[in-house]
């Protein structure tokens, strides 16, 4: 099918999506259903603000570049099984898609992952994790 759907019922909406190539249905029940057409990516958004979480917020405290933390950093991609970032030297590791950090060889959870985007060449990570190094780096 090319395209998405809305089909409504009493009480009852079902929402089908097109996700290329895949439909993924999502059916929404009771009195507030909504009957018209959500895109996909609305999804998160809505569901966002019916948990009262700010998702701007969210990212800014999960996603922050690493060139704007003022840490000096190596992207070591060389082995594609276990990209990663170091700093601080090598005493601070931070495994893309991982949420950890290695500090001196000891793990420390992190609040989120890791990313590289290799469009960019742009690392991010968390404040938490920027804090932690910094505390590390001295």
């Amino acid at each position: 099918m090319v395209g998405s759907l809305l089909f409504v019922a009493p009480a009852l909406t079902a929402v089908s999506f097109l996700s290329f190539p895949f439909e993924a249905p999502v059916w929404f029940y009771g009195m507030d259903a909504p009957g018209r057409l959500i895109d996909n990516s609305d999804l998160a958004w809505m569901v966002a603000e019916a948990l009262g979480l700010d998702l701007d917020r969210a990212t800014e405290h999960l996603f922050v570049d690493l060139d704007t933390a003022g840490l000096a950093y190596a992207l070591n991609l060389t082995n594609s099984a276990n990209p990663h970032v170091t700093t601080c030297g090598d005493s601070v590791v931070f495994p893309i898609g991982k949420d950890y950090m290695l500090l001196d060889g000891e793990e420390m959870a992190l609040p989120g992952v890791a990313v590289y985007a290799p469009v960019t060449g742009k690392v991010y990570v968390s404040s938490e994790a920027i804090q932690k190094a910094r505390s590390a780096c001295g």
